[in-house]
């Protein structure tokens, strides 16, 4: 009795140390900014951070870097600064709201990706990740693969040498 008393009292003092961690999506317009209604608890805090005046760009991009957000500039535009890799996978790309929330092109069909891309329009405080391709191959799809190229060059070789023999005579 005593341990499990002892057990619930330790379980109670590690709860009471617990902290919230995360984020609440508040989506909120950003060109109307409105709180939304939300009920808070005893000890409950409310941080606003400062309006940012920057839009991120990270992932498989040349440069990694915030630029200063221009009204009107649209997702594309932010692209173009950054310098797309060739590794990138604009299917999968992803649009990190300054509310937490997130827009991702994926599973949207490639008719649509481009007015995704083109038409997007992004808020002050927005990041943007850009993934790179994955070979999704397995080891031994990679193998075959490599062993048909061997083979085919292999088979080209003997035809040219069966060729220049053919020709001797």
């Amino acid at each position: 009795m005593q341990a499990q008393l002892a057990g619930q009292k330790a379980l109670l003092a590690r709860m009471q140390g617990l902290k919230a961690s995360g984020r609440i999506a508040l989506e909120m317009d950003p060109a109307k900014p409105e709180l939304p209604m939300v009920t808070l608890e005893d000890g409950d805090q409310i941080s606003v951070p400062h309006a940012p005046s920057f839009v991120g760009v990270f992932g498989a991009v040349f440069t990694e870097t915030s630029f200063i957000h221009k009204s009107g500039s649209t997702l594309k535009d932010y692209l173009d600064k950054a310098g797309l890799t060739r590794e990138a996978d604009l299917d999968n790309l992803m649009v990190i709201r300054a509310d937490g929330t997130i827009e991702s092109n994926a599973r949207k069909s490639s008719l649509f990706g481009g007015s995704f891309i083109n038409n997007k329009k992004l808020s002050p405080g927005d990041s943007v990740f850009v993934p790179e391709v994955l070979d999704r191959r397995s080891s031994y799809t990679q193998f075959i693969m490599g062993a048909k190229d061997w083979t085919q060059l292999f088979y080209q070789f003997g035809l040219g040498a069966a060729a220049v023999k053919t020709l001797r005579n």
